[in-house]
């Protein structure tokens, strides 16, 4: 999978032990797929209590970074190989990409359920400027069977 360096950076710093233990660093993952299922936008998703010593830049950078990866993953239908390469080019060790993979399967087997038909990826024209360089965030939609 490409990543943007914007989005490498941001998994880098997720993935370094100093800025994120592992209770934070699996809720943070947690978060960023709970996010993207929302049908609403929640302001509050990153007002969780294990983040409010992290510094607030840096959580909504690695939380961008992540959901970024999570729609990428999606786009490309990657599987667990492609998701590990690029979770270990990022310096993730293998206990975070587990934790990250296996986050990935329970969410996309939810909707890929009885209940879902198919992803639909929504290029919205949503940019999010990120220093000097926007990018181009992915919304993740369900369209439901009827």
């Amino acid at each position: 999978m490409e990543l943007s360096e914007s989005v490498q950076k941001g998994l880098q710093s997720l993935a370094d032990a100093t800025f994120f233990d592992m209770k934070t660093f699996s809720l943070l993952i947690e978060v960023a797929f709970r996010s993207l299922l929302s049908a609403h936008a929640d302001r509050s998703v990153l007002d969780q209590p294990e983040f409010k010593a992290l510094d607030q830049k840096l959580l909504k950078h690695c939380h961008t970074a992540a959901t970024t990866c999570i729609l990428e993953g999606v786009k490309q239908n990657a599987d667990k190989s492609t998701i590990s390469a690029c979770l270990e080019d990022v310096s993730f060790d293998a206990e975070r990409t587990e934790v990250f993979y296996t986050t990935y399967l329970v969410i996309t087997t939810l909707l890929c359920s009885s209940h879902v038909n198919n992803f639909l990826l929504q290029r919205s024209s949503f940019q999010i400027h990120s220093r000097s360089q926007p990018q181009t965030v992915f919304f993740l939609m369900c369209s439901p069977e009827i």
